[in-house]
């Protein structure tokens, strides 16, 4: 793995110290997805039209494969290799003695591997088994006697994660009503650490357990949730609302008296305050709307995520939160999407088409990153995504024929 890098405006070339107690904290994830990198390389090999089907039979991952390449000392590698193992659908085999060994390390790669492994291996299949494993991974979802456990932010975010995987497209009542709740949820006692991180994975999540059950009758059972008018709240901001049911149901086991006094659940290191922090709860609820309404073509839905038409607004929106309304927006209008350069432009808000000199009394630099973040947020996320789900190559898109081919010229 290739651990140098380049300096700016020189270019100096820059390689990492080894030898620096830092160097293993940041060299801990990249190793870990080198791992799964590696992983996906099994895949290609049971793949390869030149094996026969009982050569193909012979490299399938078995649980004797897997635990006797189990490293004596765990390492981030193996932990994105129980990934990929988990992607390629090959770790069900594990028994869950297996399983329980490999949380019991200690060792957040090895617990985050292991964690979206099962989950992507069991993807849409609300296996119990798993979804009790990864539920003891959320203190949200223990009783108030154990929500005191020490469980690392790391392995708390791939759980939520996980859960949106294991429940995907089944608009699940329970867990859809708790990753709404932990969205805008303050955070519990002093844990500070990945509080973005654990919020955007709760959006996700949620957007998985209801993928594109915006519009449809299956979706009829969580009518009384609001989903997409929480949601609109969490990313638009405003004063906090009530709990939902289900964190008032957990809360209710506990001896108020005994236990669950004000002090205990207060943060002393940050002041929630009256109003919902957008910088935390905007990304995940916008990703959770996009993916709620996929490919429905709801107008409605995507008028919540329209972009600011004011210069005074666009202020108040950070360019990336910018980025991830546009990509929602394309997710919900799929249909609409074209690849040409006035349809990208007509994603601008109108103060952005504006002359560039009119810009200049008023925040210039704000304005012209907004622009660009948008523009190329168009051609890149939107396009891409779509010739991605057509599976255009490289030779198709040079085809007249082909839908995806454009020449977007004169985007800023």
């Amino acid at each position: 793995m290739c651990l140098l890098g380049r300096s700016p405006p020189c270019n100096v070339t820059v390689a990492l110290d080894l030898s620096s107690p830092l160097a293993g904290a940041l060299s801990l994830w990249p190793k870990f997805h080198n791992g799964v990198a590696v992983g996906l390389r099994l895949q290609s090999l049971r793949s390869t039209s030149r094996l026969t089907a009982r050569q193909r039979k012979s490299v399938c991952i078995t649980r004797t494969w897997i635990v006797y390449n189990k490293p004596e000392i765990p390492t981030p590698q193996h932990g994105g290799l129980l990934l990929a193992l988990g992607l390629q659908q090959q770790l069900h085999v594990l028994a869950m003695t297996d399983i329980y060994e490999y949380l019991t390390l200690g060792h957040d790669p090895t617990t985050v591997g292991m964690l979206l492994g099962m989950a992507a291996a069991k993807c849409g299949s609300c296996d119990a088994a798993v979804s009790k494993m990864l539920c003891l991974h959320i203190p949200a979802l223990l009783p108030q006697p154990f929500a005191e456990m020490e469980v690392s932010a790391a392995a708390q975010t791939a759980a939520i994660t996980g859960i949106g995987m294991l429940y995907c497209g089944t608009a699940h009542r329970l867990m859809a009503e708790f990753l709404l709740g932990e969205i805008a949820c303050c955070s519990r006692g002093d844990r500070m650490r990945d509080r973005e991180a654990y919020t955007l994975s709760a959006g996700l999540a949620l957007g998985l357990v209801t993928l594109g059950k915006g519009s449809s009758n299956e979706a009829a059972g969580l009518g009384d949730l609001e989903i997409a008018q929480r949601l609109h709240h969490a990313l638009a901001g405003g004063t906090e609302s009530k709990s939902g049911q289900i964190l008032r149901l957990l809360s209710s086991t506990v001896d108020q008296g005994n236990y669950l006094c004000e002090d205990h659940v207060c943060n002393s290191r940050v002041r929630e305050g009256e109003y919902l922090n957008t910088d935390l709860t905007a990304p995940g609820a916008t990703l959770a709307l996009g993916l709620y309404f996929i490919q429905t073509n709801s107008t409605a839905a995507a008028a919540r995520l329209r972009l600011p038409d004011t210069g005074v607004l666009i202020d108040t929106v950070r360019p990336d939160f910018m980025l991830l309304r546009v990509i929602a927006r394309g997710l919900i209008l799929w249909d609409f999407i074209r690849p040409t350069t006035e349809w990208v432009e007509a994603q601008l808000p109108s103060v952005l088409v504006d002359s560039m000199q009119a810009l200049l009394a008023v925040s210039y630099s704000l304005k012209s990153a907004s622009r660009s973040t948008i523009s190329g947020d168009a051609c890149v996320g939107h396009l891409g995504v779509r010739c991605a789900q057509r599976s255009c190559s490289a030779s198709a898109v040079a085809k007249k024929n082909c839908p995806c081919k454009t020449q977007l010229t004169g985007v800023p």
